[in-house]
């Protein structure tokens, strides 16, 4: 039996090269990406976790897959966020206030921060508790750069938000 040498200590456990490999994968998936399938139509899709280092907030139609990208810098999410930061501090009064505001799905649904995450082929609810702040895509090796700029004017609005008034 051949030993590997250390190479790293961590909190006064000595961990081997193949060790250390393992971490680095596991640190690798701190969003929590994971492979899952559409309950209904046996679609391959990943739910991963949204990253605090991206610069605004997705809000998902409460009818089909389509979501809304409000973007931090965006002035009507700046004055919505001031406002609401004045009566309530909470995460979720803000995503409240802000899906008042939103103009509604070309569907006819309504855009929530908390709606269930619908397959893009079926439009099946396949994440349904706990939806808030995990987003859901196509496995990333199944979507090349062409296909993905097909995909991406689809399923997501980053434009025209907002309705005028409440």
């Amino acid at each position: 039996m051949t030993m590997i040498a250390s190479t790293s200590y961590i909190k006064g456990f000595t961990m081997t090269e193949d060790q250390t490999n393992t971490q680095d994968v596991e640190d690798d998936n701190w969003l929590n990406r994971q492979r899952i399938t559409c309950p209904a139509c046996q679609r391959p899709l990943e739910r991963i976790d949204h990253s605090p280092f991206i610069d605004y907030h997705y809000l998902y139609c409460d009818t089909c897959p389509i979501h809304v990208e409000v973007c931090y810098y965006d002035e009507t999410f700046q004055a919505l966020d001031q406002a609401a930061s004045r009566e309530n501090d909470s995460h979720t009064s803000l995503m409240r206030v802000i899906e008042a505001r939103l103009k509604p799905c070309a569907c006819g649904g309504s855009f929530k921060h908390d709606a269930p995450r619908r397959c893009f082929t079926c439009h099946a609810p396949v994440i349904i508790d706990d939806a808030a702040g995990i987003d859901l895509w196509p496995p990333e090796e199944e979507v090349d750069e062409e296909q993905e700029a097909e995909w991406w004017p689809r399923f997501t609005r980053a434009d025209d938000l907002w309705r005028d008034t409440l």
